[in-house]
């Protein structure tokens, strides 16, 4: 079995958990968020982190007792919460509405990616292994593409928002951060197209690494040549068989 075929299940596994990860951000795991909106001059000045499901209010110097929303499908943060922060609430509605699109997006990458897993496992056997590389490599391409897509609004929801945010500036000194899921997202972005190049070599059979080819290297191997111990007793025989007859 050759190295990229070994290494397809790897890939997908690895980018199958960062998106997992991802889609389970706050408030289910809080240390996991996209967004960080803060103030810039006052450090210890609470902070919204906002993840797929909801969002977290959080106090630099307590992290520990962050308070945080329900977990749902859409959100809008209380204007209870926004007095804490001292955040205008038409900076918050920005991040919402975009966060809206995102929600469908990084968990559908995650199922995608899941899915694409099995098949890719699948190519490790020898009953059926290029029809279950074709699959895999189907939904890989998928999942690599909503990823990419999913990455590029993330990154692109921040540098907007920030835009907007130019005229908040002269009343409220705010900033809005990337966090961890973003990256995350964009290494599962890469891991994945490193996926598509490799499980496309196996699949297409390029550079003797496809399925097909593996598997009749296997053969061959297992069709090993007599051993040279074998050489005397087919002697024997042969000289037990001559004296037969001589009789």
């Amino acid at each position: 079995m050759g190295v990229p075929t070994r290494l397809s299940p790897v890939l997908l596994l690895c980018a199958t958990l960062l998106l997992l990860l991802v889609s389970l951000s706050a408030p289910i795991v809080r240390s996991i968020y996209l967004l960080n909106l803060h103030a810039v001059n006052d450090p210890n000045a609470t902070q919204i982190h906002f993840g797929v499901w909801g969002y977290c209010l959080v106090l630099p110097a307590y992290k520990h007792m962050s308070q945080c929303s329900a977990t749902q499908v859409g959100y809008v943060v209380p204007d209870e919460f926004l007095a804490a922060t001292g955040l205008p609430k038409a900076t918050t509605d920005i991040i919402v509405k975009g966060l809206t699109y995102v929600l469908v997006l990084h968990p559908l990458c995650a199922l995608i990616t899941a899915a694409a897993l099995l098949p890719g496992v699948l190519t490790l056997c020898n009953f059926g292994a290029h029809a279950w590389g074709i699959v895999s490599l189907i939904l890989t391409c998928l999942a690599a593409v909503l990823t990419t897509v999913s990455a590029a609004v993330d990154i692109t929801l921040v540098s907007v928002a920030q835009n907007r945010l130019d005229a908040l500036q002269a009343a409220f000194a705010i900033a809005i951060d990337f966090s961890n899921a973003v990256w995350m997202t964009v290494a599962a972005a890469v891991l994945l197209w490193i996926e598509v190049i490799t499980a496309s070599m196996v699949v297409c059979d390029c550079c003797g690494f496809g399925i097909e080819h593996e598997h009749d290297d296997a053969q061959f191997h297992d069709k090993s040549p007599p051993r040279d111990d074998d050489e005397p007793h087919r002697h024997m025989n042969g000289n037990g068989h001559d004296r037969a007859q001589t009789a």
